[in-house]
């Protein structure tokens, strides 16, 4: 009786079985109640600008091509960044269930997700033992970055999602030889390249791993390797003009390479790379773990097929040209260390093929009890630091934004027309407070920034309404022709009579 469950359980198809252990992980690492979260913490700025898209796209019924943001500093809010696909199918979705930022949270989370079993999947065709090729995958994801962003509203997590998934189709082809894989593979790089043009190392590095291979059939279709390239470069090309032609400067639509950082710059990068982000990239243990594994590889050289030796020199090669050109970003955001994390999945599947091997019921077990160990060490060291994000981050990039939102709930403030303009004075971002307001306008950190626009004649002059944290002096009511509306705890509306 004792092995009829045991036997059932081992009728689980393999990634079913991952999948739970993926839901677990989940669980564990607050995924399911960040879905519901509104934009808050780190990067708060860039999670607003990306629901700003979303929310024009649904609002204001522009194309796919006409992304805008809420912001006035460009041209009605015109500006362009990453390809905005899965905004206006966020947008698109807004039509059924009406505005929520849950929606881009789980569309990211789903296509990470579908990432991650890819992943397990890559693992599992190289070491059969389940145990062992679920603790590998989990050893790659159980990361702080990519748990934070996996349900956030950052387009890098659905990027890395792709990527992964672009890895396992193409590993499929490449052990089946059906054409359809191989389609679908560049497909996913191109989505990924698209999103993030970071991400466009994993095709260039298969391009250079399987440059001049042996087998005719895959040198005949190494060039559509580089379709992923060619499609992000044209849209890298149009939003550079659209963002010209609209006078925004705001997205980064440029490299910023290394060579060009002042020396406070470097000692930043360095403190930041070494100190302050490095235990969000991956756990300790994990850096340990891969560590071991890199020496593995270097020490078995001859036993790791080819190929695999090839696209990990080629990918190191790339991330090394990735880490110049865009190395200064590191000092400040976290999610650029994301396109590395397929490198870590290359390295564990790579060392880990020796498991197999390993013939001792014993032996197995022994192995399989350390990584399971290994894995629940990281995922509660994740779940540790992604608790302070969540719960005792104090970011003051989403206090104004937030403060705001809450009077706006309680209707202690009035919203304004969607076609109206207005002025946020006391919110240092760009669109966090606008977003709320659903309404286009500008904002300005404090009043001695705004007085001085104002001054020299760079406020709206078609503007509306007026948001700002204290009470206008008489003397600004006056210049202004500023009408007293309402007040909140923290804020003060009023009618602009221009």
């Amino acid at each position: 009786m004792w092995h009829q469950p045991q036997q059932a359980l081992m009728r689980i198809p393999a990634s079913v079985g991952f999948a739970l252990v993926l839901i677990v992980l989940y669980a564990l690492t607050y995924q399911f109640l960040a879905i519901g979260m509104d934009p808050q913490g780190i990067h708060f700025i860039r999670q607003t600008d990306s629901l700003a898209f979303a929310s024009n796209y649904y609002h204001f019924g522009y194309g796919l091509f006409e992304p805008h943001t809420y912001s006035l500093e460009s041209t009605d809010g015109a500006a362009a960044c990453e390809f905005p696909l899965l905004y206006y199918i966020t947008a698109m979705v807004y039509n059924l269930s009406g505005e929520s930022f849950s929606v881009l949270r789980i569309l990211h989370l789903t296509i990470i997700s579908i990432g991650f079993l890819a992943a397990f999947q890559f693992i599992h065709r190289r070491i059969t033992h389940f145990v062992i090729a679920s603790a590998l995958t989990l050893l790659v994801i159980t990361s702080t970055v990519v748990m934070y962003y996996a349900s956030n509203a950052l387009v890098d997590s659905a990027a890395l999602g792709f990527t992964l998934w672009g890895i396992e189709r193409f590993d499929r082809y490449r052990t089946f030889q059906r054409s359809s894989d191989f389609r679908l593979s560049i497909l996913l790089f191109t989505l990924a390249a698209l999103l993030k043009i970071t991400f466009a190392i994993w095709p260039l590095a298969l391009f250079g791993a399987l440059f001049s291979f042996q087998k005719p059939l895959q040198s005949r279709l190494n060039p559509a390797l580089l379709i992923p390239i060619v499609f992000s470069m044209l849209w890298f090309g149009f939003a550079i003009s659209y963002n010209r032609q609209s006078g925004d400067d705001y997205f980064l639509t440029s490299s910023i390479p290394l060579w060009r950082m002042s020396t406070i710059e470097s000692t930043q990068l360095m403190d930041a790379v070494t100190h302050y982000w490095i235990g969000s990239y991956y756990p300790p243990i994990t850096r340990w773990t891969l560590l071991t594994a890199f020496l593995f590889i270097l020490s078995n050289i001859r036993r790791i097929q080819q190929f695999e030796i090839k696209l990990l020199g080629v990918a190191s090669l790339g991330i090394a040209c990735y880490f110049l050109l865009m190395g200064r970003a590191f000092i400040n955001h976290d999610y650029y260390f994301l396109p590395l994390v397929p490198l870590a999945l290359l390295l564990l599947a790579a060392a880990g093929e020796a498991f197999n091997r390993i013939k001792t019921i014993t032996s197995i077990r022994v192995l399989s009890l350390a990584l399971v160990l290994l894995c629940c060490a990281s995922s509660f060291y994740v779940r540790e630091k992604l608790e302070r994000r969540y719960y005792a981050s104090n970011d003051p990039f989403d206090d104004a934004a937030n403060g705001l939102h809450e009077e706006l709930r309680h209707h202690l403030l009035p919203y304004p027309g969607q076609n109206e303009t207005v002025i946020v004075i006391g919110d240092p971002t760009r669109n966090g407070s606008l977003l709320y307001l659903k309404s286009k306008g500008i904002t300005y950190p404090n009043f001695q920034f705004y007085a001085s626009e104002w001054e020299n004649r760079r406020v709206p002059q078609h503007a509306t309404t007026l948001y700002i944290t204290g009470a206008l002096s008489e003397e600004w009511e006056q210049k202004t022709s500023a009408t007293f509306q309402a007040h909140g705890t923290t804020w003060y509306c009023y009618t602009l009579n221009r």
